[in-house]
């Protein structure tokens, strides 16, 4: 069974939000935009810091990130307004899901 079906799902190198122009626009964009769940690819971030600005930067839903390494730039999921339950968890490899 897709856990995800008939939800409004997306994916997007965004190549860097580290510019807070780049990343205020983009959040807008996504904030307005239908989807559900959005897997975000090369989000350039470098440690904890950048996780916790970019996670008050987007408000519409949950948002979980993974810092990047020497081959890998992060990634991010960002969640919209609907809910969801955390079944379960894992860690990826750095910079990877």
């Amino acid at each position: 069974m897709n856990l995800v079906s008939g939800m409004g799902k997306d994916t997007l190198n965004v190549r860097g939000l580290k510019n807070v122009l780049k990343r205020a626009a983009m959040f807008h964009r996504l904030a307005s935009s239908a989807f559900q769940l959005c897997f975000l690819q090369e989000v350039h971030l470098q440690d904890q810091q950048d996780v916790a600005v970019f996670s008050s930067g987007w408000r519409k839903g949950r948002s979980y990130w993974n810092v990047g390494g020497v081959h890998s730039k992060g990634v991010g999921i960002l969640f919209g307004e609907r809910s969801f339950e955390n079944v379960s968890t894992f860690t990826g490899l750095q910079g990877r899901v």
